[in-house]
């Protein structure tokens, strides 16, 4: 769920395990490389959606054998009702920065748009221009509910109280500083 390709260990355990899905990649000097071959993409419309009530419910759930990201994801939320099948579509990354995500997609249905990007607070994702709720994903990361059609998202990351901290550390550098010139003007 992480969109990652490779992962490296010294432990041949349990990477080496064929329930892993991974292909061992390369060997050098006792570190085992190991490749993913069904990486799922960063952002991708899943299928189906289980509604989780909580972080215990969602790691339960997680941890299933039969789990799959890939057709599945959990989304932590107690006022909606369990959805049926969704809609299938296309998703374009169109710029990718730091604090700002832009997307196309284009849907038949009613879609989740799962990612593999961490949900922190200071994230806002307008759809369409319109606020809309993001949605802990798979124990950690952000999905959107989309409506059929096409879907412009323009994910953005703003800290919550960046200005208040930015000032503090300004007042307290400005502060710092006059005392470092009053004070070393007293010394001789």
């Amino acid at each position: 769920m992480l969109n990652i390709r490779y992962l490296a260990g010294h432990s041949v355990t349990p990477l080496d395990d064929p329930r892993a899905h991974l292909q061992l990649a390369a060997e050098i000097a006792g570190l085992h490389f190991y490749r993913i071959p069904d990486t799922l993409p960063r952002f991708y419309l899943v299928p189906s959606v289980h509604v989780s009530r909580g972080l215990d419910e969602t790691f339960s759930y997680l941890a299933r054998p039969d789990f799959d990201p890939a057709h599945e994801a959990v989304v932590e939320a107690n006022e909606l009702p369990p959805p049926g099948p969704l809609g299938n579509g296309a998703v374009t990354v169109e710029r990718y920065s730091a604090n700002q995500v832009a997307l196309k997609i284009v849907a038949d249905a009613r879609s989740f748009l799962a990612s593999s990007e961490p949900l922190y607070p200071g994230w806002t994702a307008p759809v369409n221009g319109q606020p809309v709720r993001l949605y802990m994903t798979n124990g950690a990361f952000r999905g959107i509910w989309l409506k059929p059609g096409v879907n412009q998202v323009m994910m953005t990351y703003w800290p919550q109280g960046f200005l208040i901290w930015a000032a503090v550390s300004v007042a307290s550098l400005a502060l710092v500083s006059a005392g470092l010139v009053l004070g070393g003007s007293r010394v001789k």
